[in-house]
């Protein structure tokens, strides 16, 4: 039964039998379901049988016992069963790119953040974790007694000995095609197959490099440490080191950007932060409304251009925003320390908590504010009764307030200042408590959630951004009666993009899309817009609008990327001209154009293939820089 329930839920979400959006992979002949379905099924009577024979050690092999058999049936079943009801949770609104090192992505890099995170997020899943202990006490009572009639308890029994067989039996016969890609693909979605291919992987990695023969992506030299996937490819040596599209060429490396001196006037900065702002919010309408009418105003009166975040999640947006840098280093360059170093005062008035993920720590944030002002800081005004760090969150209002209170006197800008506002109406779920209904009068409940809602969701997603716009054009307001506006430069935009079930997914950073990774950037300075632009390019962008200067379109593609930047599920590129490929390094798998299925590696050729070796160079010269910086920071720290 688990069994069956699990097929049904993994198809349900992947489309694996009957196909579905952007699903290149289906199990749909008698002979794939001959190949696959038997041997799934057997590490799945596998786990079963010895789940029976640890329960039965444990109840000092007694294999009649009655409250063996029962919890047998409740612990094998019942647990199995609840992680599936965490998968589901998980899978109703992630794609198969989800990692355990997504999963913490969610948390900030906190896997502890992630768990509160789902927890307090989910629906069901975690109700089950309460009521689980009444249904086991309920359970035991009734299968204890026996039937009056023929005196035997309602418990069933279970052939183990055929089962062992048959697990044993299927166990090597999945054994055989498990390097083949399509019947890998397909099983990594159960449970029991994930879990004893892990087992094996383990023990066949000789070389304890982390990858093996039984690894889903296979180590093809299993006795050589240097060589595997995701290994550090060495540039210019004639060697290819990571596996992936030959050894490395590196002409240059850029060099880390400098802490400017400002010259010239110095006007005022203001930098919003919309959270899951996307891209398409400019010209929106929700029954003939604008959605975000003062952004609009903004943008046409200065500058707008489509932006790219590189890795479609909140911490790692906002470091490469602030730093100019993927995935920059502790103690890296940000525009905190430029502000500071040119005499600005830098305040902080941020609606999550900057803490989460190590932002503050990574930018030197917190060091450089004269003010500082967080949903950690004012954990009492949150806007939800939840206070694990993932989920803290500040109306908008409340951020306003702080400001008018800190800021709101005209003697508070005769020094240049640099204020950094975040907005978080547009996160999950929504909608809090306190916020205007501006276009949905009825935000939907957070339960209700699902794609059956979709419609509705939306409304009340778009509802949020409208939210955090009534707030820009407060604040505007402000700095206009201050008598600061001719004298500010403003830069409004979002941290990355958001999917509202469109691909059937909820969420962000977990597959590489415009809806996910692109926001819009606005400022009130015209002269700026142009084509893509992407979030590692706004430390250099704002110096360009202090110092008045043309800002050079890119001559080469963004890096955009799931997961860690050493361990990416998948890698993908956005062109000047806007196009984008993408390349699923797990699937062995190429998107030559957004909303285009998938093709195969090795069927990749042509002017198609010169891209994809451009996209596999961007991310092999990106982790090279990496590595350069950490090597010299270990070298600066011994002197």
């Amino acid at each position: 039964m688990c069994f069956i329930i699990e097929i049904l839920i993994i198809d349900r979400k992947f489309g694996l039998f009957t196909g579905g959006f952007g699903q290149s992979r289906i199990v749909d002949t008698p002979q794939e379901y001959l190949m696959m379905l038997p041997g799934a099924g057997a590490f799945h009577v596998l786990l079963f049988f010895l789940i029976w024979k640890l329960l039965t050690f444990l109840h000092r092999n007694r294999p009649k016992n009655l409250v063996l058999r029962y919890n047998i049936l409740t612990l094998g079943g019942g647990l199995f069963l609840g992680a599936l009801a965490a998968e589901f949770e998980l899978l109703s609104m992630f794609s198969d790119s989800i990692t355990f090192s997504l999963i913490k992505s969610l948390g900030g890099g906190s896997l502890l953040d992630a768990t509160l995170y789902g927890i307090l997020h989910g629906g069901w899943g975690s109700v089950l974790v309460g009521i689980a202990p009444i249904f086991y006490g309920f359970g035991l009572w009734y299968f204890m007694k026996k039937d009056p009639k023929t005196g035997r308890s309602h418990l069933p029994k279970v052939p183990w000995k055929p089962a062992g067989v048959l697990a044993a039996v299927g166990t090597a016969f999945m054994l055989l095609v498990d390097h083949s890609t399509m019947y890998r693909y397909a099983n990594m979605k159960f449970l029991a197959f994930g879990g004893f291919n892990s087992a094996l992987e383990t023990a066949t990695d000789f070389d304890r490099d982390g990858y093996s023969w039984f690894s889903y992506l296979d180590d093809k030299h299993p006795f050589d440490g240097t060589r595997h996937p995701f290994a550090l490819d060495i540039p210019n040596n004639g060697i290819d080191e990571d596996e992936v599209g030959g050894d490395f060429k590196l002409a240059n490396l850029p060099a880390p950007m400098a802490t400017p001196k400002f010259t010239g006037r110095k006007p005022h900065v203001i930098h919003i932060v919309f959270e899951s702002a996307r891209y398409d919010m400019l010209g929106k309408r929700i029954n003939g409304k604008p959605v975000v009418p003062n952004l609009e105003a903004l943008a046409a009166a200065g500058s707008d251009r489509r932006a790219y975040s590189p890795l479609g999640f909140t911490t790692g947006s906002l470091k490469a925003m602030f730093s100019g840098r993927i995935e920059p280093p502790k103690g890296t360059g940000s525009l905190f320390h430029d502000f500071k170093a040119n005499g600005y005062r830098v305040s902080v008035y941020s609606g999550q908590a900057e803490r989460f993920g190590d932002i503050a720590e990574t930018l030197g944030m917190q060091k450089a504010a004269d003010n500082f002002i967080d949903a950690e800081k004012l954990k009492n005004e949150r806007a939800y009764g939840f206070a694990s760090l993932a989920s803290l969150k500040l109306d908008e209002q409340v951020l306003l307030r702080e400001f008018e209170e800190n800021l709101g006197d005209p003697k508070h800008w005769t020094t240049p200042n640099y204020i950094y506002f975040n907005f978080q109406s547009a996160h999950f779920p929504y909608s809090h408590t306190g916020m205007k209904n501006l276009l949905e009068p009825n935000p939907i409940p957070r339960g209700a959630i699902k794609a059956s809602q979709r419609d509705w969701l939306q409304r009340t997603y778009w509802n949020s951004l409208a939210y955090a716009d009534m707030t820009l054009g407060g604040l505007v307001a402000d700095l206009k009666r201050l008598g600061v506006w001719e004298n500010t430069v403003l830069l409004v935009t979002g941290d990355h993009g958001e999917d509202l079930f469109e691909d059937g997914f909820l969420g962000h950073g977990h597959i590489i899309s415009s809806r996910q990774y692109s926001t819009h950037m606005v400022t009130n300075i015209p002269g700026y817009g142009g084509g893509p632009i992407g979030l590692v390019d706004y430390r250099a962008l704002i110096h360009a609008l202090i110092e008045g200067k043309p800002f050079a379109p890119r001559t080469e593609p963004l890096l955009l990327h799931i997961g860690p930047l050493d361990t990416p599920s998948a890698i993908g590129m956005v062109e000047p001209s806007g196009r984008m490929m993408v390349y699923s390094l797990d699937k062995r798998e190429v998107q030559t154009d957004e909303n285009t299925l998938f093709t195969d590696l090795d069927r990749i050729e042509g002017a198609n293939k010169k891209r994809l070796d451009t996209l596999i160079n961007l991310w092999a010269r990106e982790r090279w820089r990496r590595h350069v910086s950490e090597r010299e920071g270990r070298a600066g720290a011994k002197q």
